[in-house]
């Protein structure tokens, strides 16, 4: 059953309460289950810009952090897990790090690259259409 709430902006369906602030943007989410709150955290441009993840005790942290590049695609997400792990054990702290390729002066970038141990390799490929005029 999914059940909104528009004057408080909460979206509930059954397993998380969603919140969300005047801009439409989730800041929190909730599990009933496990009791696990994430929250969510915007930068000037409306771009997420970290998350942290709590138990209910406070015992245990799941943080993600964002950096993007001036055509707003993420160049950097950073991880790391603190705390007590209801695993038994905890992720090493990770750095991913990405790169674009640009042919035009559009933002939109041809070639994704991802830089693992100092190495880039290429993760995703797009093909742009030229404008094409038509004559009707």
């Amino acid at each position: 059953m999914n059940i909104k709430d528009s004057t408080k902006n909460i979206y509930n369906d059954g397993e998380f309460n969603y919140f969300y602030n005047e801009k439409k943007q989730l800041t929190e989410k909730r599990s009933f289950e496990t009791l696990f709150l994430t929250q969510y955290f915007y930068n000037k441009n409306g771009l997420l810009k970290k998350t942290i993840g709590t138990d209910v005790k406070n015992r245990y942290r799941h943080i993600i952090e964002y950096s993007y590049d001036k055509c707003s695609n993420i160049t950097e997400q950073k991880e790391e897990e603190t705390g007590e792990s209801i695993r038994g054990y905890l992720f090493k702290p990770s750095v991913l790090n990405y790169e674009y390729k640009y042919n035009n002066k559009d933002c939109i970038w041809t070639k994704k690259y991802l830089t693992i141990d100092g190495k880039k390799k290429l993760v995703k490929k797009r093909f742009l259409e030229k404008n094409i005029r038509q004559k009707w």
